[in-house]
């Protein structure tokens, strides 16, 4: 666990050199619980995910956009609201039966439109999911990889930070 707040701490400080308003927008760690309500009783949060909390607690939204985290649309919403994503979508999903998209030790922790980055409560691993293709992909071993990819981007000029919005850079 000690691994990911380091990470997470490289990424802020990337994000506030490129101009990223969003980091402004964090707000402060919270106490986030072992484990929360899920679909077929306590789900158990991955280690990371309770550090991840622990580090900020999301970003505030200022009008939709302005709480994008990763570049191209990614935002990181607070725990309480995931938590309501985590019950509004299951619920429906569970409805129609179709969790074909998602699986129940996840937790999400960014979300795109209709996608999620979750992460695997018993094996940690981040998995994207879309709710509208209904598809599932393994993104990295655990947040401390993501996180650490996604600053490697930053630093190789992947991402750029432009009017204080980051947007995808030219490769290469």
């Amino acid at each position: 666990m000690a691994e990911l707040t380091p990470t997470l701490d490289r990424f802020e400080g990337l994000l506030r050199s490129a101009g990223a308003s969003v980091a402004d927008l964090f707000r402060p760690g919270i106490a986030v619980p072992e484990s929360v309500p899920g679909v077929d009783g306590a789900l158990m949060l991955a280690p990371e995910v309770v550090e991840l909390y622990r580090w900020h607690d999301g970003t505030d939204d200022l009008g939709g956009s302005s709480n994008v985290l990763v570049p191209l649309g990614w935002s990181f919403p607070p725990f309480e609201n995931q938590l309501g994503y985590l019950d509004e979508s299951l619920d429906a999903l569970e409805y129609s039966g179709n969790l074909t998209y998602w699986r129940r030790l996840w937790f999400p922790v960014l979300r795109f439109g209709l996608e999620a980055l979750a992460v695997d409560g018993a094996s940690g691993e981040v998995w994207s999911s879309s709710i509208s293709t209904g598809e599932v992909s393994l993104v990295a071993p655990s947040l401390a990889m993501f996180f650490s990819r996604v600053s490697s981007a930053y630093e190789a000029g992947i991402f750029i930070g432009t009017d204080g919005r980051i947007k995808a850079g030219v490769y290469g």
